[in-house]
């Protein structure tokens, strides 16, 4: 549940912020916190150590997904639905692949080993320096266009249409992810209580799941610039 919060219930309350103040070095930043959260998890020993470190990991996506969210939508060169759904089965494809590496790497060798992954986020935040560069140049530009030309809106909705539609899309959205978080947290037990497989073994099936929902993730995008979004929804 903390890492929920965190991870997903702040992502609105960063999001208004870095509209306001965008900055490219909210990647960084939210990769700092990841990393951070991890390094604390490697050496948790109490209840009270592991929330903290899981809290960090939260914040981290919480930071990074607002503003890479825009990089992506300013990268796309008008594929939004591909670039999105490459996004996206980044996160997802990350997600699949953790359970296997428990499995691999903290099952049999302990919790400590888990420093191995916060070496992973030290190379991705080496990595987005080229990244931050070019994002840095792209918000000097849209920032000139907005100052030099009026914004035009294609489309004319009346508010109580454009809360409407907002509310039903939240309402998709929060019923994904109530479910599939849930999931996601209680299938690994429910294996392990009901059918009496190991620790280790349970790890392979949740990358399974997991792994399903990033191809599904990664098909969506071209299909929905293809057919519609509306269809894919």
């Amino acid at each position: 549940m903390a890492y929920q919060i965190c991870a997903s219930v702040f992502q609105p309350v960063f999001g208004v912020v870095f509209d306001k103040r965008p900055n490219p070095w909210y990647l960084t930043l939210g990769t700092l916190s990841t990393l951070l959260g991890l390094v604390l998890l490697a050496f948790s020993g109490t209840l009270w150590m592991v929330l903290c470190a899981v809290c960090f990991v939260g914040l981290g996506s919480s930071i990074i997904h607002p503003e890479a969210s825009k990089l992506t939508h300013y990268a796309s060169g008008g594929k939004h639905g591909l670039a999105q759904s490459i996004f996206q089965v980044g996160g997802n494809f990350g997600s699949s692949i953790g359970p296997l590496l428990v499995a691999w790497i903290i099952a049999p060798y302990g919790q400590k080993y888990i420093v191995v992954f916060a070496g992973i986020a030290l190379i991705s935040i080496l990595t987005k320096w080229p990244i931050t560069r070019w994002y840095r140049q792209r918000i000097g530009q849209l920032r000139s266009q907005t100052r030099n030309k009026e914004v035009v809106h294609r489309v004319r909705l009346s508010k109580k249409k454009i809360y409407a539609s907002l509310g039903i899309l939240l309402i998709l959205i929060f019923s994904k992810y109530v479910y599939t978080a849930s999931l996601t947290s209680y299938y690994t037990f429910y294996l392990i209580e009901k059918f009496g497989v190991t620790t280790q073994q349970s790890q392979f099936f949740l990358f399974a799941y997991l792994f399903a929902a990033a191809v599904g993730t990664f098909l969506g995008g071209p299909i929905g610039d293809k057919i519609g979004r509306k269809w894919v929804i």
